[in-house]
């Protein structure tokens, strides 16, 4: 079985191998050899924190150091569990306790937030020159000794679902990703992505495994300017984004002069798009850089599919952009539902383990097919020429904001639940640069408008910011169907009256 430890050990071997390449983190370059010495420092350290295998929270606010964090804990032999500062105090605890998570790692321990509302005062052991790890309560009955990482995504009900993803998977997945964008040593990989992302294992585990040069910054959301400058300074020549950051990116730097000479691919996913995105982009000062649309669930193993868009292409509809082919090792199957729409199922070596502590959801979504376990993605499908496939929304009520997977259901459940709210109904709405924007109608027991800015503070305390919606408007009574659900369709009429600029058709 494969374990943390073993995908670390396969980085120090590429390193054995790559010689002068060097990874950019911390303060200082540093070359492989110096990384692994200090990632085995950082992992004997680590040990000595605390006992037994417990899962490794690691709560650490500069990316610079976030794959350093990853790799000691990896080291270790131990399952990483990002954690993301802005999750409000409930999820914070919620995530930890159900990982049962031993331990801490951070780069700032005077302003921890799991030290904040942990309880009692943690006892801080230096790892190295930018990392400290403290001992938490841990809880030895959970068993996720060899799953690499434990990612979170929203549930129905807005507690978060850990997915676990098995070390033999993660180094499945960075292998076929090593020969899906032909990453070598020459390559410098930049690493944009926060590690409560999945694309930040995409980014950083590939990379090392073929020796190439990681390039961390510091920036959430860097503005383009900088990141322009980045790319420049380091040389960097794979970059995966967001899909809504580049589609802005894009129509930020058309008109503009711009000579990236390194930069040889960008990757996109996260979220759908459009064909006049990608028109977009062939008619700017980057056009002549390969651009490839990528598609793939936390739970299936992260990238399962991509899309390389040719270099003619021209259309400037919003027809939805192909999310393409399988990659190396995936398994695809399109299956009717019984309202005959194609749901895409994933199976393959690089499947999550299930959702931590959730069984039945488990069940539910990984199910069997002649013999092959396979992942319900829930995402409808066309299948085109030669097996093209084309991504044409959800089965049930999520959708991605900003990156961030969204249940509509969970949001509605949490404001159902504050103070002058009756009922609630959100409907996620797509502007005409191709954005999803969420918006809420909420109908008040009195039927008195609500105090907008309390309504998003109260929100805010416990869920996160993608979740709450950018709009709100409030109605005497919200109309339920013969069936007693909400009447979703008398919402999308009244959505697009109200909120002008938003289209919700499905």
């Amino acid at each position: 079985m494969t374990t943390p430890g073993d995908l670390f050990e396969s980085v120090a071997s590429s390193a054995a191998a790559a010689g002068s390449i060097r990874a950019v983190g911390g303060a200082a370059d540093l070359s492989y050899s110096e990384l692994v010495s200090v990632i085995a420092s950082g992992a004997k350290a680590l040990s000595g924190s605390a006992s037994g295998r417990a899962a490794v929270a690691v709560e650490v606010r500069s990316r610079k150091n976030q794959w350093e964090a990853l790799l000691i804990a990896a080291a270790a032999d131990r399952t990483s569990v990002p954690i993301d500062n802005a999750w409000p105090a409930a999820q914070l605890r919620s995530a930890v306790a159900a990982a049962g998570c031993g331990i801490v790692i951070t780069d700032a321990p005077a302003d921890s937030r799991l030290a904040q509302v942990s309880g009692p005062s943690l006892h801080w052991q230096s790892l190295g020159d930018r990392l400290w790890a403290a001992g938490l309560a841990g809880n030895d009955d959970v068993d996720v000794s060899d799953d690499l990482y434990v990612l979170h995504t929203s549930g129905s009900t807005g507690r978060p679902k850990g997915v676990l993803m098995p070390a033999a998977a993660a180094l499945a997945h960075a292998e076929s990703v090593v020969d899906w964008l032909e990453i070598t040593a020459d390559d410098h990989v930049l690493q944009f992505a926060s590690m409560v992302f999945d694309t930040s294992q995409e980014e950083i585990w590939p990379t090392l495994l073929a020796g190439a040069q990681l390039v961390t910054m510091d920036a959430e959301l860097p503005g383009f300017s900088r990141l322009v400058r980045t790319i420049a300074a380091a040389r960097v020549s794979v970059l995966e984004l967001p899909t809504g950051y580049w589609r802005a990116w894009a129509a930020g730097i058309r008109n503009l002069a711009i000579s990236l000479p390194s930069l040889r691919l960008v990757v996109i996913g996260g979220e759908a798009a459009f064909a006049r995105d990608a028109t977009t982009w062939r008619s700017g000062p980057l056009g002549h850089v390969r651009l490839i649309n990528s598609y793939g669930p936390t739970e299936a193993g992260i990238t399962t599919t991509g899309y390389e868009v040719p270099p003619e292409f021209a259309d400037q509809s919003l027809a939805p952009l192909p999310i393409g082919f399988g990659l190396p090792s995936r398994v695809l199957r399109v299956q009717a539902d019984d309202e005959g729409r194609d749901e895409l199922l994933i199976g393959g070596p690089t499947l999550a383990r299930g959702y931590l502590e959730r069984p039945e959801e488990t069940a539910r979504a990984f199910v069997e097919f002649e013999d092959q376990r396979f992942y319900r993605s829930g995402d409808v499908v066309q299948r085109g020429s030669g097996g093209l496939l084309t991504f044409h929304g959800r089965r049930d009520r999520q959708v991605k904001i900003r990156g961030s997977r969204v249940e509509l259901d969970a949001v509605e459940a949490q404001l159902r639940c504050l103070q002058g709210v009756a009922d609630a109904q959100v409907l996620a709405g797509r502007s005409v640069r191709g954005d999803t924007e969420l918006v809420a109608l909420l109908a008040t027991a009195d039927g008195a408008p609500l105090a907008v800015d309390g309504v998003r503070a109260e929100l805010g305390g416990t869920v996160a910011d993608p979740m709450i919606p950018r709009r709100f408007y409030t109605v005497p009574k919200l109309p339920r169907t013969a069936a007693g659900k909400p009447d979703i369709s008398w919402g999308r009429e009244l959505a697009a009256e109200v909120f002008v600029g938003l289209d919700f058709a499905q």
